[in-house]
């Protein structure tokens, strides 16, 4: 990952969570505590994911492999769950009644459900060996 992108990374997601309402983010309900640790949660799956993708071609070759590891063991992209459920999260975390917020999460739904089948369709073809229990973006139903 360049590192231009980890900053913008680092800076996105908390500063959406503040133009969605800043007063939610200082809420301290149970709610709000549950949506933090979900985002947190679903940020470092996110990166772990990542990272078993960029190892795959650490190597240097030009040779694609099937990612193990993480939530790779239930979904063939689990970077895109954990991408929804941190926009759940912020969802979550700003009331759940802004428009930004409902638009951000609906605009990543719609995303993720046209580029994962696609994909979860690739490795099957490619790769005989690929785990015929893998979902394509929910664990255990999609």
């Amino acid at each position: 990952m360049h590192a231009a992108h980890l900053l913008f990374a680092l800076c996105y997601y908390p500063l959406l969570s503040l133009s969605i309402n800043v007063s939610s983010v200082l809420v301290s309900t149970p709610v709000a505590v549950l949506s933090v640790v979900v985002f947190c949660w679903a940020s470092l799956h996110q990166y772990r994911c990542h990272v078993i993708l960029a190892e795959l071609r650490a190597s240097g070759r030009n040779v694609y492999g099937i990612p193990y590891g993480d939530w790779f063991a239930f979904v063939s992209s689990p970077h895109y769950l954990a991408e929804i459920l941190i926009y759940i999260a912020i969802f979550v975390s700003s009331g759940g009644g802004y428009l930004l917020g409902a638009n951000c999460l609906y605009q990543i739904l719609n995303f993720s459900l046209i580029c994962t089948p696609p994909t979860h369709n690739w490795y099957l073809k490619k790769f005989e060996d690929y785990p015929k229990n893998r979902k394509i973006l929910v664990p255990f139903v999609y």
